[in-house]
């Protein structure tokens, strides 16, 4: 549940897990057992499930890299979930909390102190396309059929 901008009732965690992102889960998997509450996690590219969230009371997590965080972002976005990124790839652009600061930013969570803030989104659509950014949208010409042009002279 939000008051404020503060988010103070954390019942279940739903995690997007990138492969090789075990450690991390584990600790994650700890801290809900410290904490009693439900925790799902899938791997990047599923999908929710209505069983995953209860509104106003699921936090969302991604363990990975900044592709991963996007992920998140189209799942939890829509259904006014709360998250943020662990960064186990190689930017960390977006998921900006290391694996070693997991267990502390739980705690300030799970305490009532973690405060959460809107960011904006971009919604692009057009013919046969519809897509969600958060941080740049790009547009771009689309390939020509045979892009690499021939032609044959004697």
């Amino acid at each position: 549940m939000m008051r404020g901008s503060r988010l103070v009732t954390t019942e279940r965690v739903v995690c997007f897990a990138s492969p090789g992102s075990d450690a991390a889960v584990d600790m994650l998997a700890d801290a809900m057992d410290a904490h009693d509450a439900t925790l799902t996690v899938r791997p990047v590219g599923e999908s929710l499930t209505p069983d995953d969230w209860i509104p106003e009371k699921t936090l969302g997590i991604t363990i990975g890299g900044d592709g991963t965080f996007l992920a998140g972002v189209r799942a939890f976005a829509p259904r006014s979930i709360p998250f943020f990124g662990v960064n186990t790839g190689t930017l960390g652009f977006l998921a900006r909390t290391d694996p070693t600061d997991l267990p502390a930013a739980l705690e300030e969570i799970f305490r009532g102190r973690a405060s959460v803030s809107d960011r904006q989104r971009f919604r692009v659509t057009g013919p046969g396309v519809e897509a969600t950014g958060i941080n740049e949208v790009t547009f771009e010409l689309p390939m020509p059929e045979d892009p690499v042009g021939r032609k044959v002279c004697q």
